[in-house]
């Protein structure tokens, strides 16, 4: 039996656990919260490992989960959960830059290889803060640790970590009962936050708009969307959404424009999918996008559309006859109808009782 002590204030802890995780079979790991930074330091020694599980901390409230073991619905509000917090410590660029993060999480996960459980907060507010794991061979060696490590670079290369390592099996049984505990507490992590994970991982950076524009056929909406509001807040395109974006973005690289009624019945996301498919299009090219929508609900797709997608859109106001923007305010001059066909902001909205045309047919880009 030989028991190890380290100190990031005594030695560099980066290979700590790669060397350990070296030829291992199996890894059971308890966690902080879930990020997209699980893991990240020793990713490349987990490519060869059958089975990792990590059970960690998820801000759930186990009413929701409740619901969530019951409806749909009720993954996807988790999920909202789950991605907002996690998002909510890392800006944009901090997400461009960890896309291969994302990569090797994504993979793991959706592999089958990698398991993720989230404990919900009890009565009594337990919040899982301790950190420990086992790292198991097949030949029944075992290494367990516990300590104040964590896995991440940031926590390797700017905290004071500390980690006491045991080779010895009542070691490694005494962490294994404890992380089977709160594995039982604990539930799956919901496939859209895996989705999620995907979105982050396939996002491209382009080094210029015309560079985009000519990869337009290969967009991704997911990822187009991934750092917007509604994203960060946990929802994410569903199948028919992205595939009503996707023929937009089809049309428009064949024919320069894209018209397109949207008729889904009430709750499907009909505002998303319209908005989703106005954010790509005005990324294309420079012509405007013009939305059609029933007179009562011009203002509230204006202020999803801010909202949700944190996109400025203006609305034809055809008592003053002028453009406005979120906060009612005149963008034209008012009283010349003549300006209804000259939107000053890429996106308009207006009524659907009004017509527009633009100089040519092709000049203006519609959804309604």
């Amino acid at each position: 039996m030989a028991i190890e002590r380290f100190s990031s204030r005594r030695e560099a802890l980066g290979d700590v656990l790669t060397k350990r995780l070296t030829g291992a079979s199996r890894y059971l790991r308890i966690a902080g919260y879930f990020r997209s930074s699980l893991l990240e330091v020793v990713g490349e020694a987990l490519e060869g490992v059958d089975e990792i599980r990590v059970v960690c901390n998820g801000d759930l409230d186990p009413h929701d989960v409740k619901v969530a073991r019951a409806a749909r619905d009720g993954q996807e509000a988790l999920a909202r959960t789950l991605v907002s917090s996690w998002q909510s410590t890392e800006d944009g660029l901090d997400l461009l830059l960890a896309r291969e993060r994302y990569r090797r999480l994504h993979d793991l996960l959706a592999s089958g290889r990698m398991k993720v459980r989230v404990v919900p907060r009890d009565a009594d507010n337990v919040f899982v803060h301790g950190k420990a794991g086992v790292i198991e061979h097949a030949d029944g060696r075992n290494y367990s640790f516990v300590g104040s490590v964590n896995d991440s670079a940031t926590a390797f290369r700017h905290a004071y970590e500390i980690l006491w390592g045991d080779d010895d099996t009542g070691a490694a049984d005494w962490v294994r009962d404890e992380f089977e505990h709160f594995w039982m507490q604990g539930i799956d992590l919901p496939d859209a936050v895996v989705k999620h994970v995907a979105a982050m991982a396939s996002r491209i950076e382009y080094r210029s708009i015309e560079a985009a524009r000519d990869a337009a056929g290969d967009v991704a909406p997911d990822a187009v969307l991934a750092e917007r509001p509604i994203y960060k807040g946990g929802q994410i395109l569903r199948p028919w959404q992205k595939r009503f974006v996707q023929t937009c973005v089809e049309d428009h690289k064949l024919h320069g424009k894209a018209r397109y009624l949207i008729a889904d019945d009430v709750g499907l996301g009909t505002t998303l999918s319209m908005a989703a498919a106005a954010l790509v299009l005005s990324l294309l090219d420079d012509k405007p996008i013009l939305i059609l929508a029933p007179a009562t609900l011009i203002w509230q797709w204006q202020e999803e559309l801010e909202d949700k997608l944190g996109i400025p859109a203006a609305v034809w106001s055809t008592q003053k006859k002028c453009w406005l923007d979120g906060e009612h305010r005149p963008l034209t001059q008012r009283g010349d109808p003549e300006l209804v066909a000259k939107c000053p902001w890429r996106i308009g909205i207006m009524s659907t009782g009004l017509i527009v045309k633009g100089d040519d047919e092709g000049e203006r880009g519609a959804l309604a």
